[in-house]
């Protein structure tokens, strides 16, 4: 919703710590991590990373549709872009201290 930069300068503002695009962007990849974590705990299974049925079947008005195997390649380069295994497990719970 905001530019990294604009961003930092909301939390300066409101917390008085100086964070920079690159450190804003290793926390928000550290809290998706850690929101990962606890669906697991709650019961997410990898097999709950889907679309409705309908998704595959039902093109858009513009004729653009996904196919499963679509699907299940941008969720393998998800999971890799987050440094989780492709079984959508992370690595390790991150340290938000």
């Amino acid at each position: 919703m905001y530019p990294w930069e604009r961003l930092g300068e909301i939390i300066q503002m409101s917390t008085g710590l100086k964070q920079d695009k690159a450190a804003l962007q290793k926390r928000a990849g550290e809290i998706s991590t850690l929101i990962r974590c606890f669906n697991i705990r709650e019961g997410l299974k990898p097999e709950h990373d889907t679309l409705p049925e309908r998704f595959y079947k039902e093109m858009l008005k513009t004729g653009h549709g996904i196919k499963k195997q679509e699907l299940e390649t941008m969720l393998q380069e998800y999971y890799n872009f987050r440094g989780w295994h492709k079984n959508g497990f992370p690595e390790v719970t991150p340290n938000l201290s």
